[in-house]
């Protein structure tokens, strides 16, 4: 009896993780999480003066910015 419960149980979690499967990926993504870029967009032009986030004390250029992006990229 215990062998068939535990069969009916293994079912019961399969269909029950296929379902919460679905749910979740019927739920569109929340808006914070990828924001749009206003269109049209154009960059401020690089003037080579380090710019920095309020309330942060490091300073980049857009050269540097760019560089760190392509190390953090790299594979």
């Amino acid at each position: 009896m215990s062998g068939a419960r535990a069969g009916i149980t293994a079912i019961l979690l399969v269909f029950l993780g296929a379902g919460i499967g679905r749910t979740a990926a019927n739920v569109p993504p929340p808006e914070w999480a990828y924001p749009q870029t206003p269109r049209p967009f154009t960059p401020d032009p690089d003037d080579g003066t380090p710019k920095h986030l309020a309330g942060s004390i490091r300073a980049y250029t857009y050269q540097q910015a760019e560089y760190l992006t392509q190390q953090l990229a790299a594979p």
